[in-house]
């Protein structure tokens, strides 16, 4: 998986039972490795799938991962650069897909805010109620 930032590609993978990936910035022309880091889509709560697996996470964590997994993304940040314990905090695009929302809109994803990261909660509350009255996913 690659993103794109500031003319770097970033080498995204998923660790076995993690819920969020973990991004590697390496140079484009050497794929020399720079810095690892965890990133967290934001506006969202996705189902756990470690230390305990709870209803809808292996679908979730399948479904996020099938999205991103080998293709071009671009992070938006928000207000907060990173939450507590390092982890990024940004919105993700897939070829003009807002993946956030996508996982929301399908039922993978509950919208949930946290201040002061909520530039699109509207968008994202607007697409949970969608889902939930299509019986999509976790309102199924």
């Amino acid at each position: 998986m690659y993103l794109q930032s500031e003319s770097r590609y970033l080498t995204v993978e998923y660790l076995v039972r993690l819920k969020h990936p973990f991004y590697q910035l390496r140079e484009p022309l050497t794929q020399r490795l720079c810095y690892y880091f965890p990133t967290i889509e934001i506006g969202i709560d996705t189902p756990e799938v470690y230390p305990q697996t709870k209803y809808y996470g292996p679908e979730a964590w399948a479904k996020n991962r099938e999205l991103v997994e080998g293709k071009v993304v671009t992070l938006e940040k928000d207000v907060t650069e990173a939450d507590a314990y390092g982890r990024l905090l940004r919105y993700v695009y897939v070829d003009g897909v807002f993946v956030n929302g996508e996982l929301v809109r399908l039922g993978y994803a509950r919208a949930i805010a946290y201040p002061p990261d909520t530039k699109y909660q509207e968008r994202l509350a607007q697409l949970e109620e969608e889902a939930r009255g299509a019986g999509r996913g976790l309102w199924r």
